[in-house]
């Protein structure tokens, strides 16, 4: 009982040490990239942390940018609500959108142009000349200061 008391202690220290890295990488974010739509007033920062992956199953490019047309054009300031370590998804195509809250107690809610922002991001960042792409991953932020991960993966795989 006392070894399992010292790790769950120890887990939730390293999981508030993972918060507060998190933080304060989005307190150095850069500003808005404003070139790929209207910025979304209730969310007034980005956290840009792209980092571009290789799962098992390509993804049609195309398809890519038609889910973050459609996320930033269709109803793009509706909040979808991402309760504490769960996730929302949204498909087009061959293209699958993720939205991780990772936090351990925190909610938030993530606005359709947010995602698709992120998308849109990936799109840009991580899909070389082709028709084709693999999974990536961007932060994005909640309307409560929260930074999930927005992952854009293959419809056909699960979200990690």
């Amino acid at each position: 009982m006392m070894l399992a008391n010292n790790f769950l202690s120890l887990l939730a220290a390293l999981l508030s040490l993972t918060n507060a890295a998190v933080l304060a990488a989005a307190a150095v974010a850069t500003p808005d990239d404003t070139s790929i739509g209207p910025v979304n007033s209730t969310l007034s920062t980005r956290a840009c942390s792209l980092r571009c992956l290789h799962p098992q199953q390509s993804v049609q490019v195309t398809d890519i940018q038609d889910l973050a047309t459609h996320l930033q054009n269709d109803d793009p300031n509706k909040l979808e609500y991402v309760s504490h370590q769960n996730f929302i998804t949204c498909t087009r195509g061959t293209a699958k959108g993720c939205v991780h809250n990772f936090y351990l107690t925190e909610n938030t809610h993530v606005s359709h142009w947010e995602v698709g922002w992120a998308v849109q991001s990936v799109k840009d960042g991580c899909c070389s000349s082709g028709s084709t792409c693999y999974g990536k991953i961007q932060t994005g932020q909640g309307d409560s200061d929260l930074y999930p991960d927005i992952e854009t993966y293959s419809a056909y795989e699960a979200c990690a």
